[in-house]
């Protein structure tokens, strides 16, 4: 604002000079020949270096929002993983397994929750130690997350949906699934898991 009001005072002075023939110093008859021109050149030179100045500011403004909505940002997502890890920890916490905190684990799947296995292993505990004795093969995290969603239930297309799949990838992974579990070609896998 002061470099703006700097230059506003200094184009009002030329204005005025302009119109009220103000002069310094005795000018010779060359100068006072393109006086005009050097007074209209100075103007749009002082108009010239407004509008640079103001497109500056402009630049340096947004920067700052963008810097400041960005630090925002970070504060909210650090609030929330803060919020998450109490919820993670009164989950780990409670000793009873109740309604709400099944349907708590159930939204955890349906939201892909990267914590999804650590949360199923504390209400199915022998859950993965059984599959993983069963597995001919070493299980993934991935694998893990399917086994539990299979156990808890759902369906392929249901599967699917909440972790942004295909229903051919899903089919696929539990065809994997069937092989490294060793489970017979006439035997359901949902009937399987649930009687783990």
């Amino acid at each position: 604002m002061f470099v703006i009001f700097i230059l506003l005072f200094i184009l009002s002075n030329l204005y005025l000079s302009a119109g009220s023939n103000f002069t310094l110093i005795r000018n010779s008859e060359k100068y006072f020949a393109f006086r005009n021109t050097l007074l209209l050149l100075n103007i749009s030179c002082m108009l010239s270096i407004l509008m640079l100045n103001s497109y500056f500011f402009h630049v340096k403004r947004e920067e700052y929002y963008f810097t400041s909505n960005r630090n925002l940002y970070k504060q909210e997502e650090i609030e929330n993983l803060k919020n998450e890890l109490l919820r993670v920890q009164e989950l780990i916490s409670a000793d009873d397994i109740t309604e709400e905190s099944l349907k708590h684990l159930v939204e955890s799947a349906q939201i892909n929750d990267a914590l999804f296995v650590e949360k199923f292993n504390k209400f199915f505990p022998d859950f993965y130690n059984k599959i993983n004795n069963t597995s001919s093969a070493p299980l993934t995290l991935s694998d893990l997350k399917y086994c539990g969603m299979l156990k808890l239930g759902f369906t392929t297309k249901q599967i699917a949906i909440y972790t942004n799949s295909s229903i051919k990838s899903v089919e696929s992974k539990k065809y994997r699934l069937r092989k490294k579990l060793a489970i017979q070609i006439d035997e359901n896998s949902k009937d399987w898991f649930s009687n783990i």
